[in-house]
């Protein structure tokens, strides 16, 4: 873990980091990468646009009604794994797409890749950061979801891998690529501890003896100054 290698650095901005990353590996593989590939496999099987944009839209219905089985079991089991879990899924299902020889291989792996992608996307990422803070929360998330949206800028790329190997060969690089790089990053990500060494934010909480101190002070200068 990273942690272990910068043992003075907050261990929540890690996790905020590890899920910038892994987000920005996955919604460009899964999500954005699909693009470029969309039109060659549509010239290759003579498929229909609206027969191909369902399997689309159901994807988006699958990760909404997943939702709340995949809070349920980050619940039960925790983040990490689920992550862990979600990328090996969606990674094969990526991978399983460049021997795909007919529609319903579309469509199958479409949807259980949906399901991968669910399980490793928002929820998971979230629940560990808002785990580490609490006066820095929104500012964390707000890095922590932004590679959903980052991951668009590497379109280009993969248009590049899919004129140079076909769009077989680009699922099969891009398979790789969030299986390695998301469990790497993923392995970073995971809900705080109870009684971990490092306080919430980072930033020490006062002490009794310092509470008391103030309090001290107060009653020196009267009622008038504690209610002001």
């Amino acid at each position: 873990m990273v942690a272990r290698l910068f043992p003075g650095v907050y261990e929540g901005w890690i996790v905020v980091g590890a899920s910038t990353t892994m987000l920005f590996i996955l919604s460009a593989a899964v999500f954005w990468g699909l693009g470029p590939i969309f039109n060659p496999i549509l010239d290759e099987f003579g498929w229909s646009h609206g027969a191909t944009a369902f399997a689309f839209a159901a994807r988006s219905e699958v990760n909404g009604a997943a939702a709340p089985f995949v809070g349920a079991l980050i619940d039960r089991i925790g983040s990490r794994m689920m992550l862990v879990v979600g990328l090996i899924v969606a990674s094969c299902c990526l991978f399983l797409l460049s021997f795909m020889q007919n529609i319903v291989h579309f469509y199958l792996l479409m949807l259980v890749m949906a399901l991968g992608t669910s399980t490793c996307g928002g929820q998971a990422t979230m629940v560990s950061t808002v785990s580490w803070f609490e006066r820095k929360r929104a500012r964390a998330l707000a890095l922590a979801t932004a590679g959903g949206t980052l991951g668009g800028i590497l379109v280009v790329a993969i248009a590049f891998l899919v004129e140079s190997l076909g769009w077989r060969g680009a699922l099969q690089v891009m398979a790789l690529v969030l299986l390695v790089g998301g469990l790497l990053a993923g392995s970073n990500v995971r809900t705080r501890p109870p009684g971990h060494r490092q306080p919430l934010d980072g930033i020490p909480r006062a002490t009794g003896l310092g509470q008391r101190a103030g309090d001290d002070e107060d009653e020196r200068w009267g009622v008038p100054l504690r209610e002001a």
